[in-house]
Order: structure tokens, then C-alpha cells, then sequence
């Protein structure tokens, strides 16, 4: 028998509980705004470039979880003491 505890836990992770998957727009305009082309973003998440097309292009939706994870690598590149905005590093 499970508890309640489990039940919660269970009910937590059920997929109508994940948030949104990002917009098309939203995915366009952050690789955008990093200086990536499509390949590269999706190389980010192990993601082939017609994959990363279909969800600029609404034919497919991102899974939330790829999107914050491709955020969080974002973030780490912009934290990265070596970033350029053209993806060289500071000599």
C-alpha cells in the first residue's frame, strides 16, 4: 500500500504538472540573443539541428526540461571567464 507521502510525490511528477513548453518565439529569440546557429544550440542538449528547427518553427514542441536546461548552459557560457560574444576565448 502506498502513503500519502507517495501519492504526493507521484501527483508532483505527472507531466500536467511540468510548466509550459517555451514558445517558438521564445526559443528563436534566446538563441538568437547568445550568437548561436541552430546546430549549436541543439549540440548544447545532444539535439539534432532539424529537431531545434521544428520547435522554432512550432512544428514540435521543447520539453520544459530541455529548455531550462539549455538556459542553464547559457547562463554558464555568459559566467564563463573566457566568453566573447563570438564564442573565441580572452588571450
Amino acid at each position: 500500500m502506498t502513503s500519502t507521502t507517495e501519492h504526493m510525490k507521484i501527483a508532483s511528477d505527472h507531466p500536467a504538472n511540468f510548466p509550459p513548453s517555451p514558445l517558438p518565439a521564445q526559443i528563436l529569440a534566446a538563441r538568437e540573443a547568445a550568437g548561436l546557429t541552430q546546430v549549436q544550440a541543439g549540440a548544447l542538449i545532444y539535439t539534432p539541428a532539424r529537431t531545434w528547427q521544428d520547435w522554432e518553427r512550432g512544428i514540435s514542441g521543447m520539453h520544459p526540461g530541455l529548455w531550462r536546461l539549455f538556459l542553464r548552459f547559457l547562463d554558464d557560457i555568459r559566467r564563463s571567464p573566457t566568453h566573447s560574444k563570438h564564442g573565441g576565448s580572452k588571450t
